[in-house]
């Protein structure tokens, strides 16, 4: 008898015996059609020869086909296109692969097995450059901030770093971020170099783009041999960024008194002005109120500390350390003079008066050490004090932010946050940050004859 057709079922059988004869019958050979058309020839032969031996026993013939059913997703075939790419790669390298992909993005980028045989078939760069080349196209095509990481890669040849400046520079605000997060520490020696060969344009382009996170990390991220050979250079850094974000806040916050330490709360800055107006900076760094909004108060200096802050230069808690250790000198400067009317036997007005907690952040900020500005009715006052450089009027009664620069009458320009030259009149009068000049402030405060000093800042 011959075996290859299966033999007709008897009669009588049932339609579960007869669908069973018609797949395998005892002693035949399986049908030219098997359930599942694998790819892999080795795979076929294999489960051929299984299936025959299995052909007497049609309960376990079944349960290898389910088996084989359910693993069919696994079993994809490659298209056509992705054959093709492969020999390419294989014959001309990924160059070749690339070119093909820009001249049929559309077509290649709807494949997945095109995007498989990158990930598959390349490594490091070269993946990375597929994956670019299949999402973008051709280079003309790929956004900045992927230029700028092809940049840091230094593929094909060493970073260009006058590249990375001008592709910085004409960023957007989200392709900044993105380039900036790309900066690892093995990228601030050469990026200081970049920044120390841009023209002043450039630079403070690249600075006013930075925020007080990027700032904050990329000065941390400099070695000690960085700051030691880009000293000079990471002052122009910190004082660049706080004049660019003093600029930014024109207009903003509010002075509505001065400040200082409560006296019945343990020396602790007083959580109200002298205008008795609450004082936002305070409740920030006392009793983690908010961050002071665009309409927060505070006065003079804690103005410029919140530029230094909002700038990167110093952290939240460097300012809470400031002002506990000016609270703790407070108090050691009371107990002092307790202790004087204590001996002596006298009034306490006959005691000279101490402020510790205002001497120990004038010490601070650089009072006492700070140089003379001659100030001179007819401009220029001398000498022209440098940019970032804190200007005192008689000490901590008035503290601004040098400019570093005149304008056109000759006069010193400063950031002040004060109620002079402007301020708002009537029942609330305010002030609030202002771009104006040493000059203005002291005329229209009838402070001409105040001592005004400068130095740099302690950050």
């Amino acid at each position: 008898m011959s075996t290859s057709a299966a033999p007709k079922p008897a009669r009588g059988a049932s339609p579960h015996e007869q669908r069973h004869s018609d797949q395998v019958a005892p002693g035949s050979s399986l049908p030219l059609q098997l359930p599942l058309q694998l790819q892999d020839q080795r795979a076929a032969s294999a489960a051929l020869g299984r299936w025959q031996a299995l052909a007497d026993n049609s309960p376990q013939v079944r349960k290898l086909q389910a088996q084989a059913i359910q693993r069919q997703p696994a079993l994809v075939q490659r298209s056509v296109l992705s054959d093709q790419l492969t020999k390419q790669l294989d014959q001309h390298g990924a160059a070749s692969l690339f070119a093909s992909i820009d001249a049929n993005l559309v077509e290649y980028a709807a494949d997945p097995d095109v995007a498989n045989l990158i990930n598959q078939r390349l490594t490091g760069n070269e993946r990375w450059l597929g994956q670019q080349h299949l999402e973008y196209g051709g280079e003309n095509n790929w956004p900045r901030h992927v230029q700028i990481d092809k940049q840091l890669r230094a593929i094909g040849a060493a970073t260009s770093w006058p590249n990375v400046m001008a592709l910085m520079v004409a960023a957007t605000a989200a392709e900044f971020e993105h380039g900036m997060a790309l900066l690892t520490p093995a990228h601030i020696s050469n990026t200081l170099t970049m920044l120390s060969a841009a023209s002043d344009p450039a630079f403070e382009t690249y600075m006013g783009k930075m925020n007080r996170e990027q700032t904050a990390a990329f000065l941390a991220a400099a070695v000690a041999a960085d700051q030691a050979t880009h000293s000079g250079l990471i002052a122009r850094i910190k004082t660049s960024r706080i004049l660019s974000v003093s600029n930014a806040w024109l207009a903003d916050l509010r002075w509505r008194g001065g400040s200082g330490a409560d006296t019945s709360d343990g020396y602790q800055i007083s959580l109200t002005t002298s205008d008795h107006k609450r004082n936002d900076f305070a409740h920030w760094l006392r009793n983690g109120g908010a961050e002071p909004a665009r309409d927060g108060t505070m006065n003079c200096w804690e103005a410029v500390m919140f530029m230094a802050y909002q700038s990167g230069l110093v952290s939240k808690q460097w300012l809470q350390d400031l002002h506990t250790a000016a609270a703790a000198a407070g108090r050691a400067v009371a107990d002092e003079v307790d202790d004087e009317v204590d001996d002596e036997e006298e009034e306490e007005e006959d005691v000279e008066l101490r402020d510790g907690y205002a001497e120990l952040l004038a010490q601070r900020l650089g009072v006492n050490a700070a140089a003379r500005w001659t100030y001179n009715p007819v401009p220029p006052g001398t000498p022209t004090i440098p940019a970032g450089n804190l200007i005192f009027m008689d000490g901590l009664d008035h503290v601004m932010l040098s400019k570093g620069s005149l304008d056109g009458n000759g006069r010193q320009r400063v950031y002040s946050m004060w109620v002079f030259p402007m301020s708002s009149g009537g029942e609330d009068d305010h002030g609030w940050m202002q771009d104006t000049t040493l000059e203005q402030v002291m005329q229209t405060s009838e402070e001409t004859g105040a001592r005004i000093t400068y130095h740099p800042p302690p950050w």
